[in-house]
């Protein structure tokens, strides 16, 4: 008979516990990662090899979409802020350092490439 009250009585207060966890914790699924790691993932395996530390190692800037980007990520861009990944010592003999080009909300890789390649 105790057995008909301990169970519903357990099943309450555990119910209430986290019900009150998620109250006030409140927690957020939306994290983003690093934009230095979101622009690492758009690389490809041959692209990767190249960075030769960290991904972290990366210079990161806003800047304004003209002709020489457009041309890699698309023309309606021009005049728009992007967020410019630049992976630093990925420079070969036949091309410069990767960059990643992240739109500002940081939802959308727009392109790649290496800054003295032609598009």
């Amino acid at each position: 008979m105790k057995r008909w009250i301990v169970v519903p009585a357990a099943i309450f207060l555990a119910s209430s516990v986290m019900s009150g966890y998620l109250y006030f914790y409140k927690p957020t699924l939306s994290h983003k990662p690093s934009i230095e790691m979101q622009a690492y993932a758009a690389l490809n395996d041959k692209e990767k090899g190249r960075v030769p530390v960290s991904p972290k190692d990366a210079a990161v800037a806003k800047v304004t979409v003209d002709e020489g980007i457009a041309a890699r990520i698309g023309s309606h861009y021009i005049g728009t802020n992007v967020y410019s990944v630049m992976f630093n010592q990925t420079s070969t003999a036949s091309s410069g350092n990767l960059v990643v080009y992240i739109d500002m909300n940081r939802t959308k890789v727009l392109g790649k490439g290496s800054l003295d390649e032609a598009p």
